[in-house]
């Protein structure tokens, strides 16, 4: 299982629709070209619902999300850590994550006044709870096994 499937399957029920204990109320799509000065295409991006765009006349979406996740690989790790990273704080995103699949470890920012600032470090075969989304556990392990 990839680690974009696993990430659906852990936050998507509980997350937008409130399914075991979750907050509910938010839109995910994956790899969805998002236009706010610069083009970029997050691996997973996170709207509340009130924020997503109902309708649009365009393949692209122009409102920043509330949140994004990055898977990093050995080619694209550099960018995700550094100009994409940026462009999310410019665009103020809420919440950025840079899932390393070959190191196993989830790393977690929050937008501060300019810049992300960082809000945990978490790996293995944890079950945590990564901000923005405290009122469910996030199963890791579910992350890292192939199939």
């Amino acid at each position: 299982m990839n680690v974009i499937r696993a990430l659906s399957l852990e936050i998507g029920p509980p997350c937008e629709r409130g399914h075991g204990g979750g907050p509910g109320g938010w839109v995910f799509l994956f790899e969805t070209e998002v236009r706010l000065g610069e083009t970029y295409v997050p691996d997973l991006a996170g709207w509340k619902k009130e924020r997503f765009p109902a309708r649009t006349e365009t393949n692209w979406i122009s409102v920043a999300p509330d949140r994004v996740c990055e898977v990093l690989s050995p080619s694209t790790a550099l960018r995700d850590r550094t100009r994409k990273k940026e462009l999310y704080a410019q665009a103020r995103v809420g919440h950025l994550w840079l899932i390393d699949p070959h190191n196993p470890t989830v790393e977690v920012y929050r937008l501060g006044s300019d810049a992300f600032e960082p809000a945990g470090v978490y790996g293995g075969k944890a079950k945590c709870r990564l901000e923005p989304f405290p009122e469910i556990e996030i199963d890791l392990e579910s992350f890292w096994l192939d199939g």
